[in-house]
Protein backbone atom coordinates (compact mmCIF):
# COMPACT_ATOMS: atom_id res chain seq x y z
CA UNK A 1 0.00 0.00 0.00
CA UNK A 2 1.59 3.72 -0.42
CA UNK A 3 0.68 6.47 1.13
CA UNK A 4 0.47 10.26 -0.78
CA UNK A 5 1.04 13.04 1.09
CA UNK A 6 0.38 16.82 -0.08
CA UNK A 7 0.99 20.15 1.58
CA UNK A 8 0.04 23.26 0.95
CA UNK A 9 -0.51 26.84 2.82
CA UNK A 10 -2.50 29.25 2.92
CA UNK A 11 -3.44 32.87 5.24
CA UNK A 12 -5.19 32.80 8.26
CA UNK A 13 -8.49 35.17 6.28
CA UNK A 14 -8.52 32.16 2.86
CA UNK A 15 -8.11 29.29 5.07
CA UNK A 16 -11.70 28.16 5.92
CA UNK A 17 -13.04 28.44 2.76
CA UNK A 18 -9.62 26.91 1.05
CA UNK A 19 -10.34 23.83 3.43
CA UNK A 20 -13.79 23.31 2.85
CA UNK A 21 -12.97 23.60 -0.97
CA UNK A 22 -10.37 20.69 -0.46
CA UNK A 23 -12.98 18.49 1.08
CA UNK A 24 -15.58 19.13 -1.63
CA UNK A 25 -13.06 18.12 -4.23
CA UNK A 26 -11.21 15.25 -2.16
CA UNK A 27 -14.12 13.76 -1.54
CA UNK A 28 -15.33 12.65 -4.79
CA UNK A 29 -11.89 12.60 -6.39
CA UNK A 30 -10.87 10.45 -4.51
CA UNK A 31 -14.04 7.95 -3.88
CA UNK A 32 -14.38 7.58 -7.83
CA UNK A 33 -10.39 6.73 -8.26
CA UNK A 34 -10.14 2.92 -8.43
CA UNK A 35 -7.44 1.79 -5.34
CA UNK A 36 -8.07 4.71 -3.37
CA UNK A 37 -7.96 3.42 0.42
CA UNK A 38 -9.63 6.15 2.10
CA UNK A 39 -8.21 9.94 2.86
CA UNK A 40 -7.87 12.32 5.56
CA UNK A 41 -7.71 16.02 5.32
CA UNK A 42 -5.47 17.87 8.15
CA UNK A 43 -5.07 21.42 9.39
CA UNK A 44 -3.14 23.09 11.69
CA UNK A 45 -1.75 27.09 12.30
CA UNK A 46 1.68 27.86 11.14
CA UNK A 47 2.47 31.65 12.58
CA UNK A 48 0.13 33.37 10.32
CA UNK A 49 -0.57 30.74 7.74
CA UNK A 50 -2.68 27.82 7.60
CA UNK A 51 -1.04 24.54 6.35
CA UNK A 52 -3.20 21.77 5.08
CA UNK A 53 -1.84 18.28 4.85
CA UNK A 54 -3.85 15.88 2.17
CA UNK A 55 -3.03 12.43 3.15
CA UNK A 56 -4.17 9.15 0.88
CA UNK A 57 -3.91 5.56 0.86
CA UNK A 58 -3.95 3.19 -2.30
CA UNK A 59 -3.26 -0.03 -3.75
CA UNK A 60 -0.15 0.51 -4.95
CA UNK A 61 1.60 2.92 -7.71
CA UNK A 62 -0.26 2.02 -10.81
CA UNK A 63 -3.28 2.86 -8.76
CA UNK A 64 -1.55 6.23 -8.26
CA UNK A 65 -0.34 5.92 -12.31
CA UNK A 66 -4.40 5.55 -13.17
CA UNK A 67 -5.14 8.38 -10.78
CA UNK A 68 -2.65 10.99 -11.31
CA UNK A 69 -1.37 9.69 -14.67
CA UNK A 70 3.01 9.04 -15.16
CA UNK A 71 3.56 12.46 -13.21
CA UNK A 72 1.93 11.24 -9.99
CA UNK A 73 4.72 12.60 -7.93
CA UNK A 74 3.71 16.48 -9.26
CA UNK A 75 0.94 17.96 -7.62
CA UNK A 76 -1.83 19.11 -9.67
CA UNK A 77 -3.45 22.04 -9.27
CA UNK A 78 -7.26 23.64 -9.62
CA UNK A 79 -7.84 27.25 -10.56
CA UNK A 80 -9.20 27.31 -6.97
CA UNK A 81 -5.66 26.18 -5.58
CA UNK A 82 -3.44 29.05 -7.37
CA UNK A 83 -6.06 31.70 -6.09
CA UNK A 84 -5.94 30.28 -2.42
CA UNK A 85 -1.86 28.92 -2.06
CA UNK A 86 1.10 31.21 -0.61
CA UNK A 87 3.91 28.77 -1.54
CA UNK A 88 5.27 27.19 -5.23
CA UNK A 89 4.35 23.74 -5.64
CA UNK A 90 5.36 21.39 -2.75
CA UNK A 91 6.63 17.92 -3.85
CA UNK A 92 4.17 15.25 -2.97
CA UNK A 93 5.64 12.60 -0.96
CA UNK A 94 5.15 8.54 -1.31
CA UNK A 95 5.63 6.32 1.41
CA UNK A 96 5.24 2.27 1.28
CA UNK A 97 3.04 1.67 4.09
CA UNK A 98 4.83 -0.67 6.26
CA UNK A 99 2.41 -1.25 9.48
CA UNK A 100 -0.83 0.08 10.65
CA UNK A 101 -3.37 -0.73 13.21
Amino acid sequence: MIVRIWRGRTTQAKADEYGAFLARTAHPDYSAAKGNRGWQLLRRDVDDQVEFVLVSTWDDRDALRAYAGDEYEQPHYYPEDRAALLLPAIPIEHYELVESA
